[in-house]
């Protein structure tokens, strides 16, 4: 599989206000210098294991970019990523201090540890390809794989959480 791409997560400010994930996750940054972030996938997509296990041993020559799509607000983020903690079942943050309240009531399969977010142009997801859904299942709908993203509702339609583009 592919360790080239960018990946990018899906996520959407649900029962808080708008801007409010990414607020309190730079907060956290600003007193940690570091912060966990869940992926939240949905109940049809599958755990990538090989492709997470494949970013984890990039991460080991300094951290990488992840993009993060905020669906409600239509815009893109920057994320640099220094570690992945990841496995196939649910599990709770890594490191709850580091971890919005909100967050540490969920369990997710992979916690992202983020050392910076700021937002940056959707012209760093528009205008690229599509490498990858590597958490679609056979119900996921995956004709923009190989295609040019045209505009992010190109992504939303996917019914997925994460992409891996370039």
């Amino acid at each position: 599989m592919s360790t080239t791409g960018t990946l990018v997560l899906r996520f959407r400010d649900i029962e808080r206000p708008l801007g409010e994930t990414i607020r309190l996750h730079q907060q956290l940054i600003a007193e940690h210098k570091f912060t966990w972030w869940g992926w939240l996938y949905r109940s049809y997509e599958t755990v990538p294991v090989e492709r997470f296990g494949a970013f984890r041993s990039s991460i080991s020559a300094g951290p990488l970019e992840v993009l993060l799509y905020d669906t409600g607000q239509g815009c893109i983020y920057s994320a640099m990523c220094t570690d992945l903690a990841f496995q196939d079942y649910l599990e709770a943050s890594p490191e709850p201090r580091a971890t919005p309240a909100y967050y540490n009531a969920r369990s997710a399969p992979a916690w992202f540890k983020f050392v910076g977010i700021r937002e940056v142009a959707p012209d760093r997801v528009v205008g690229h390809s599509c490498l990858d859904m590597p958490s679609a299942s056979e119900d996921c709908s995956v004709d923009l794989i190989g295609s040019t993203i045209h505009k992010l509702s190109d992504l939303r339609r996917q019914e997925v959480t994460l992409w891996e583009i370039q």
